[in-house]
């Protein structure tokens, strides 16, 4: 695994972890969010439920006591006095103007059919009016008749005779239930309301919940969330005394709004939060992987043969010291190749000279020995002829100094050899040529051409009585120089042209005692592998030597090939 595919998947997974750890921490907010507004609820109706519950006791207990004072039931024996009725007139307007819930008291005489009221003083009671009180006795509800709208809750003296006896009725104000369930609507978004023991909705504050929410839903919802009108409402409830409960309603949009509102600083600092974690593990990305970047780079350009690259360091210990350790490998390997070049090209130089030293004693001793001759036969103005020509041969191939010449050089010197050659043998050859004058000064390794031509002639000669005919061309193929001396002689054999031609490709140093060989290594040290000579049969039953190398020296490390 490449370390761009390592560090690609570490980020993706490490992406898909911070964004399900998002997630998380996100629905792990809305649930302690969720948890805290009920849990905020669910006190302040229980405080509320508390004090409720104290205040209603209280008047339950006053009411209690009313009902078995012994004064007040000797009063109802007793004739009428209005003594006595004023007293009780005053106890129950005091008590009702102390209490917090803006109570009244009606004390019910039930022999005399006559009540004591807090507010009215005096008044008649029928029985038809005492039947509907009786039978609720100890139940609070919200009474629409006599007393108003009020709640309402009514207590008699348990009895054989109970409408002869003392009876007290409370009830309390629609306004100062307000008040106290006031504190129950948090923030306008909640909604207080009391519920009978039958589960009847008996007040609420707000008139819109006070028919739409039965103790029925509420038991099937246990608190829950209950679907009013395509609204979610959230419920809870807590019992107050004599069978009441007091409850709560609020929308569950209260709970989820603070989250709602800070869900875009939410997403704000979530991306920002990314864009963060990218930048560090970009930077964290490059800062370790750029280094190594430079190491395969620079290893890469060794392995081509650039010796010379240097990598810059970087502020990572370890790293530097790989690269100032590559750095000084590349340096030392650097200097032994320009000292394995130089030697080469001394080398080179050296076997240069030794191929000059080969061709020219021995094309020396048959031309001189071909002057003396033609000289020893009267033919001065020959053998005058063949000194020049042999002079202006051996002018030009002994510069050592210039190992490359424009091929018109290579040609006047070839012309100076067939000139020879054509005197020692008059009427057995005709040369042609056929050579583009754009390569005229195209550089050539010296001596490059006459090896092969006078192989060929040679060869050619030896093998045939006829007279020949050696032809010389020369054209660019592409990116190459293909020159081809092709003859008219006795041709070769197939099998051996094959295996010559496979020694010339494959192994140069089995070609001892072939004409070809110096050519070929003067090729090879100068062009190196992109050169090439190769034998073939031509239409004039004769061969063709095809010398092929590259117009331009592109790659130096080539001629240590």
């Amino acid at each position: 695994m490449s370390i761009k595919i390592f560090f690609a998947s570490s980020f993706i997974i490490l992406m898909v972890f911070f964004a399900i750890l998002a997630f998380s921490l996100y629905t792990g907010v809305i649930r302690i969010s969720i948890s805290d507004a009920e849990e905020y609820h669910k006190d302040s109706l229980n405080k509320m439920a508390s004090v409720l519950e104290i205040q209603l006791d209280n008047l339950n207990r006053f009411a209690g006591s009313l009902c078995y004072d012994m004064n007040y039931n000797s009063t109802n024996q007793g004739p009428e006095d209005l003594w006595e009725y004023r007293e009780i007139l005053k106890n129950l307007q005091v008590y009702s103007a102390l209490n917090e819930l803006d109570a009244r008291f009606t004390l019910f005489l039930g022999s005399k059919n006559k009540g004591l009221s807090s507010h009215e003083n005096v008044i008649s009671m029928s029985p038809d009016l005492m039947d509907p009180l009786y039978k609720r006795n100890r139940h609070w509800m919200i009474d629409y008749s006599a007393m108003g709208d009020r709640l309402s809750y009514f207590i008699v003296h348990d009895g054989e005779y109970p409408e002869r006896q003392v009876s007290v009725l409370i009830s309390i104000g629609r306004d100062a239930l307000h008040k106290q369930l006031e504190a129950l609507n948090i923030r306008n978004k909640g909604i207080a309301f009391i519920l009978d023991k039958e589960g009847r909705t008996i007040f609420s504050r707000d008139t819109s919940y006070k028919y739409l929410i039965s103790q029925e839903e509420i038991k099937i919802n246990q608190e829950g969330l209950l679907l009013l009108k395509n609204k979610k409402l959230r419920i809870m409830y807590t019992p107050l005394t004599e069978g009441l409960s007091l409850g709560l309603v609020f929308p569950d949009d209260s709970i989820m709004m603070p989250v709602k509102k800070n869900n875009r600083l939410l997403v704000i600092l979530f991306t920002l939060a990314m864009i963060l974690f990218t930048s560090i593990f970009l930077l964290l990305y490059r800062w370790i992987t750029n280094p190594l970047q430079n190491l395969y780079t620079g290893m890469s350009s060794v392995e081509s043969g650039n010796f010379e690259v240097v990598i810059q360091g970087h502020h990572i210990n370890e790293l530097d010291y790989i690269l100032n350790k590559f750095n000084s490998m590349a340096a030392r390997i650097n200097l032994l190749m320009n000292e394995v070049r130089l030697e080469s090209l001394r080398s080179q130089e050296a076997e240069l000279r030794f191929l000059q030293a080969q061709i020219n004693p021995h094309f020396l001793y048959n031309n001189l020995y071909f002057i003396y001759q033609v000289s020893i036969a009267g033919e001065n103005e020959k053998a005058a002829e063949m000194a020049i020509s042999l002079s202006k041969y051996f002018k030009s191939v002994t510069k050592p100094k210039d190992s490359l010449v424009p091929l018109k050089l290579e040609l006047e010197n070839l012309h100076n050899y067939i000139k020879l050659f054509s005197l020692r043998h008059p009427d057995r050859f005709r040369y042609e040529e056929n050579i583009d004058e754009q390569l005229m000064h195209l550089p050539v390794p010296r001596l490059l051409l006459q090896p092969i031509v006078e192989n060929s002639i040679v060869y050619g000669l030896d093998n045939s009585s006829d007279s020949m005919i050696v032809s010389i061309t020369a054209k660019k193929v592409e990116k190459n120089i293909v020159i081809t001396i092709a003859d008219s002689g006795a041709g070769m054999d197939p099998v051996k042209m094959d295996e010559l031609n496979m020694k010339l490709s494959n192994n140069p140093e089995l070609l001892e005692g072939c004409g070809l060989k110096n050519p070929l290594q003067r090729l090879l040290f100068r062009y190196g592998s992109s050169s090439s000579i190769r034998l073939e049969v031509n239409d004039m039953r004769g061969i063709t030597v095809s010398v092929t190398f590259p117009e331009k020296l592109e790659n130096q490390k080539d001629i240590l090939l």
